[in-house]
């Protein structure tokens, strides 16, 4: 009897904590969801099966009742901002093109351009991307096109 209620115990207790893992930890449906589901079924299933209906009925309310105070506890309790982050990101993608750069005009390569690299361009460190390969570190280049963060370019040769 004392044996029966101590795996029905361990049962729920791991079953409600790999749950907490899956919705808190985990996210999606996996492993630990599905195995929190498995031993809180057992649980209560062996509770059904060993000891009776009075106790199967205990074993699923309680589970029940448990898992939705750790869930509550751990949105509603410190728990849950200790592992959220606190910080906006408000930030945007610097615009590094100068209305002074051209299409046409020519630079060079100051890193490796594969596909994307940096040139310059009149003292102006540029992002640039390659559409026709890669270009090696000091080569020419020319501007074919201009977005807002970076530059279209190709090898001259």
């Amino acid at each position: 009897m004392i044996l029966d209620i101590i795996i029905i115990l361990v049962l729920a207790l791991v079953g409600i904590g790999l749950l907490i893992l899956e919705i808190f930890f985990i996210p999606g449906i996996g492993i630990a969801g599905i195995g929190g589901i498995a031993m809180l079924a057992g649980a209560v299933w062996f509770a059904y099966e060993q000891i009776g209906t009075i106790t199967g009925n205990v074993t699923l309310i309680t589970s029940l009742i448990v898992l939705i105070l750790s869930i509550y506890w751990f949105i509603k309790g410190k728990m849950i901002n200790n592992l959220s982050l606190h910080k906006d990101i408000d930030s945007t993608a610097p615009n590094n093109i100068k209305s002074d750069i051209k299409i046409g005009q020519e630079g060079i390569t100051i890193s490796q351009i594969k596909p994307m690299g940096q040139i310059l361009i009149d003292g102006n460190v540029i992002e640039a991307k390659s559409e026709n390969g890669f270009i090696e570190v000091n080569k020419k280049v020319e501007v074919e096109k201009i977005y807002s963060t970076y530059v279209i370019i190709s090898e001259i040769k």
